[in-house]
């Protein structure tokens, strides 16, 4: 199956946070940080900035007790119809990159939509396609 996914090159990486304000706008319609896809996070002084981004492995999908969460377009979406908000594919999660948002019922993750690619004013980021 072929799924789309972002990925970062942690030198390019300055940290400004556009990325995180580019998805909530595009997903939310506001600029809050706190509802993005992706997040930025300081390593350390020396290796700088790296994003907390969903890998789309697939292991929230196959946890789901209602199968709410299944490839569409190229990317693992919650379909927040049928999502009872139970927690286990956040809990699941290697990397923590699905997470509930404030004022949403539904976890959120990034659904590889490129906007955050594109806005980038680094070029840090890229969205390439993955087999699994």
């Amino acid at each position: 199956m072929m799924l789309l996914r972002i990925s970062i090159q942690q030198e390019r990486c300055v940290g400004c946070e556009i990325c995180e304000l580019t998805c909530s706008n595009v997903n939310f319609r506001t600029n809050n940080p706190l509802k993005s896809g992706i997040r930025v996070v300081k390593v350390d002084d020396k290796v700088g900035y790296d994003a907390i981004i969903c890998d789309q492995c697939g292991i929230c999908a196959s946890v789901c007790p209602v199968g709410a969460i299944s490839v569409n377009n190229g990317a693992y979406l919650v379909d927040k119809s049928l999502c009872t908000a139970c927690g286990i594919c956040v809990q699941a999660c290697p990397i923590k990159a699905i997470y509930f948002v404030p004022d949403c019922k539904a976890p959120f993750k990034c659904i590889s939509c490129g906007a955050c690619v594109e806005n980038c004013p680094t070029n840090a980021l890229t969205i390439e396609e993955s087999v699994r």
